[in-house]
């Protein structure tokens, strides 16, 4: 928002979350200066922030010391439908079957914590376990590509870890509804849409207890309590399950409800 006043317009900003206070390393020192300054300037000069969890209302609260109630958090609108699908043939085309195959969504970054996957599958295949399958990692972005491919070499799991890159919706949607259960290693999230969607499809979802993700699936997902720890992540990926009422979850993040929620806040405004 702007630095200057402007009039008597009411600003109201959504702040997603602080990525570059608690991973300056991924971006340049000058746009870690311009993201502070400028969270911080919004902050103080919103009529309201928007915070979309409870987790990054928390972390804006105690990193700029404003009071909690000029706060609002309003989660992210998740719109999918289960319906749009790809052919099921799509899985040949990614050497895979019907629920014989791990997925996960995600960029490359070092957050995302992919690595820890690769470590439980490895530990999976000494084991000669039934649960040792072929996952699936879609997502660009991060400049990871390149030490993940090298970390699945020296694990002896050439073409047992693909990364497939950017797939549309429909392909997505398949992998969400085929796979045997949906990873999520993440230890840092704002919201943290991809195990959402993926609950939407009734399928098991393994992830982990870090910042907002217990709150957006609502304790309704299968987790990690130590998220680096591979040998937490085998016993859970072989214990997967759907838990009772996972698929309801998306409703409380329907694009119409959110939109009623701002739609709300701007009325008691008024």
């Amino acid at each position: 928002m702007p630095f200057t006043k402007v009039g008597n317009i009411r600003f109201y900003t959504v702040i997603h979350d602080l990525q570059a206070i608690h991973y300056p390393e991924y971006f340049s020192a000058a746009r870690v200066l311009w993201m502070k300054c400028s969270w911080k300037n919004a902050v103080r000069k919103s009529y309201r922030v928007i915070a979309i969890s409870d987790y990054v209302k928390d972390d804006i609260v105690a990193e700029y010391h404003v009071d909690p109630s000029k706060i609002k958090r309003i989660y992210d609108a998740v719109g999918i439908d289960v319906n749009a699908c790809a052919n099921v043939s799509v899985l040949q085309k990614y050497g895979v079957k019907h629920k014989q195959f791990y997925y996960t969504v995600s960029s490359l970054l070092p957050h995302k914590n992919l690595s820890v996957l690769i470590h439980a599958l490895k530990r999976l295949k000494d084991a000669n376990s039934s649960g040792f399958l072929p996952l699936l990692v879609s997502g660009v972005g991060g400049g990871q590509e390149e030490e993940l491919c090298d970390l699945v070499k020296k694990c002896d799991l050439y073409g047992m870890v693909r990364l497939t890159g950017f797939v549309g919706n429909d392909v997505r949607n398949l992998f969400y509804r085929e796979c045997k259960a949906f990873l999520f290693p993440s230890i840092f999230e704002g919201f943290g849409m991809p195990p959402v969607e993926a609950m939407a499809f009734g399928t098991p979802v393994v992830t982990t207890e870090e910042t907002s993700i217990p709150e957006v699936t609502e304790h309704l997902c299968e987790t990690v309590h130590n998220a680096t720890d591979p040998e937490e992540w085998k016993q859970k990926i072989l214990s997967a399950k759907v838990m009772p009422g996972c698929e309801n979850v998306i409703r409380r993040y329907a694009p119409p409800c959110i939109a009623q929620e701002y739609l709300d806040m701007w009325k008691e405004s008024c």
